[in-house]
């Protein structure tokens, strides 16, 4: 399977075989800038560097992508060094994530590679912990929230730009999916992180409050749309993009920005599309062919196999990580690799965590007692809402250090913050 090749020791070895003692030192010097800058500026340049790692990956140079790699599980640490000043412990329901967590590293002893799941457990571990405290601790008001959001909003302007560039190594592949990066496999993950920015880009578009950052969110909407179209992502068109902005076009209370919205959606997506088929002639047909598809590209072979491997141990997992060493492309369903990693009862904690937060998040939409509160919390409902609903067709929920578990903790952070937020303002009007 190659494992060595994607761990932290693995990658740190490419890293110094391609760039040698000069590469590693520069890498270390900036390295001691950022932890310094870190405890300067605090936990909010760290999370702004957490996202920019995951915008740079369409950025076709192996590397950027060791060096984004390891400056995102170098910002994990961060995290927790910026927060040694001041912190506030997340809410308790975060527990049930920490424990999905400590099960994947508990199981190491029944996988096939204890090394390596050790490193992935660990990895998931210092999410889990890092994530929320970090959020936690920045977000004291609804202006904290929306600066975490620009960053984001920024992060997407970042990826938008690098795979514009980049743009050609799609016309001159001869894959129909549009291959962003310089390695095999390297497309998809780019894609999969401007997909889960992309219902913050929505939130940018429709909030109201600032006339700038709505303008600059359009900007970015149509390249969005266009790439994820290239990309052949139904996953990210229907998935995250469709159903994570939807509630915050279709559950507002004025009928008349509704039909607005869903008038400016429409000449996005044909726009989107006329782009497509302008720029790639040749290849849009096969695109189009893809998008309306339903077909489920093998994936039903897949869960049969992820099913089968988890029924025959359906209590205990098999540590962090695991799941990649039974099926060459995983089981391409969040839930069966939770399962198979943590067993039933990481299942369990993961579904009840979500299943809470979404919960969560309607409350919070519907109790409101602003447009931009209210705002936040349709943003938060239909983000967890596309989470769940991809997972079924996607793994990476049940990865380790990528932009879906970081993104989703940071998300269930600002619903927490955004309820005692809301609390004291009912306090305070009483």
């Amino acid at each position: 399977m190659g494992l060595e090749s994607y761990d932290f020791f693995g990658r740190i070895e490419s890293f110094l075989e391609t760039f040698g003692a000069g590469g590693a030192s520069i890498l270390l010097i900036f390295l001691a800038l950022a932890i310094g800058i870190a405890l300067w500026r605090g936990t909010g340049f760290v999370l702004f560097l957490l996202m920019l790692s995951f915008a740079l990956g369409p950025i076709q140079a192996s590397g950027v992508i060791f060096a984004a790699t390891l400056l995102r599980w170098f910002c994990l640490g961060l995290l927790l060094v910026a927060c040694v000043r001041r912190f506030r412990l997340p809410n308790g329901t975060m527990c049930l994530y920490l424990l999905y967590a400590i099960l994947g590293l508990i199981f190491i002893v029944r996988s096939p590679e204890p090394a390596w799941s050790f490193q992935q457990g660990i990895l998931k571990l210092l999410v889990a912990v890092s994530v929320p405290i970090a959020v936690t601790t920045y977000v004291s008001s609804t202006n904290d929230i929306v600066r975490l959001l620009k960053m984001v909003i920024f992060a997407a302007a970042v990826w938008t730009i690098s795979s514009l560039i980049f743009f050609q190594s799609y016309a001159q592949s001869g894959y129909l999916r549009f291959r962003l990066g310089g390695e095999v496999g390297a497309g998809a993950g780019a894609i999969d992180a401007g997909a889960y920015l992309a219902p913050i880009v929505v939130w940018g578009i429709v909030q109201s409050r600032r006339r700038g950052l709505r303008i600059s969110s359009s900007v970015l909407i149509i390249p969005f749309v266009l790439l994820f179209l290239l990309a052949g992502k139904r996953t990210a068109l229907a998935g995250l993009l469709a159903i994570g902005g939807a509630p915050l076009i279709f559950l507002r209370k004025n009928p008349l920005k509704l039909i607005g919205f869903s008038i400016i959606g429409g000449l996005f997506a044909a726009s989107s599309v006329l782009l497509m088929f302008q720029l790639l002639p040749g290849k849009a047909q096969g695109l189009t062919e893809r998008l309306l598809s339903t077909d489920l590209t093998g994936r039903e072979g897949l869960w049969e196999t992820g099913l089968y491997s988890c029924f025959q141990s359906p209590l205990l997992g098999h540590g962090e990580g695991s799941a990649s060493m039974v099926a060459d492309q995983t089981f391409h369903n969040g839930y069966l690799i939770a399962w198979y990693n943590t067993g039933l009862l990481g299942l369990c904690a993961l579904v009840s965590f979500l299943t809470i937060y979404t919960i969560k998040a309607w409350s919070l939409f519907r109790r409101a007692q602003t447009d931009e509160m209210a705002d936040f919390g349709r943003l938060a409902f239909g983000y967890l809402l596309a989470v769940i609903t991809v997972a079924f067709f996607v793994g990476s929920i049940g990865g380790v250090a990528n932009i879906t578990n970081c993104m989703l903790l940071i998300m269930c952070a600002i619903i927490d913050r955004l309820a005692c937020i809301s609390a004291g303002q009912a306090e305070t009007n009483r």
